[in-house]
């Protein structure tokens, strides 16, 4: 009997016999864990505000004279635009780290509360999983906090509500990757959109 003792590090287009599934969230139906989901976003959007503006004043405290908030600085306008603009790169990042382990496009979807990435018809390992779920957050804040020295006065408000709502928004990728993480180390996890399945071996 072929027993693997190492976690699969491919990507599957058809789920291996021997796997089945072990754990699923469905944001659809399970509204309690949504509205917990969306309570932490909430939450962790004035920790992730805090942080980012603590490291921008480190970066550049001359651009914050007269102790200045970024709220007082940023009108409606800009907060709608920066949160379009950050759910099209937020997901774009995920797509493209799909697409870099699939080789295939991934699917992009948008519900009332949320827009996803996703590959419904591949089954992902863990390690790689981890890499798709947490780049948003390693990404863009590495970059857009490179950026900061640089960055003209004016824009800085826009740049760190950016910061702030994208990694608020990575919260539930967060709790996911968790979830993974609590599992065997050769679980698999089809991502649906706003359906998660996560498949372990067969005793």
């Amino acid at each position: 009997m072929n027993i693997e003792t190492n976690p699969p590090s491919q990507v599957y287009k058809t789920l291996p016999p021997d796997y089945q599934a072990i754990y699923s969230l469905d944001l659809k139906q399970n509204v309690r864990i949504a509205m917990i989901l969306n309570m932490v976003v909430l939450f962790m959007f004035f920790v992730w505000g805090y942080f980012f503006i603590q490291i921008s004043l480190i970066l550049r405290s001359t651009a914050w004279l007269g102790g200045q908030t970024f709220l007082a600085e940023t009108d409606l306008i800009d907060v709608l635009i920066v949160f379009v603009f950050m759910v099209i790169l937020h997901e774009g990042v995920h797509g493209l780290f799909f697409w870099l382990f699939t080789g295939e496009r991934p699917k992009f979807g948008f519900k009332l509360l949320y827009a996803y990435a996703a590959a419904p018809d591949r089954y992902i390992p863990r390690t790689k999983y981890t890499w798709i779920g947490l780049s948003p957050l390693v990404l863009i804040s590495i970059v857009c906090i490179a950026i900061i020295p640089w960055l003209p006065s004016h824009l800085l408000p826009s740049l760190i509500l950016l910061l702030t709502v994208n990694a608020a928004g990575s919260m539930g990728d967060a709790f996911i990757i968790l979830v993974t993480l609590s599992l065997p180390k050769d679980v698999l996890v089809q991502d649906l959109g706003d359906e998660f399945i996560i498949y372990g071996k067969s005793s």
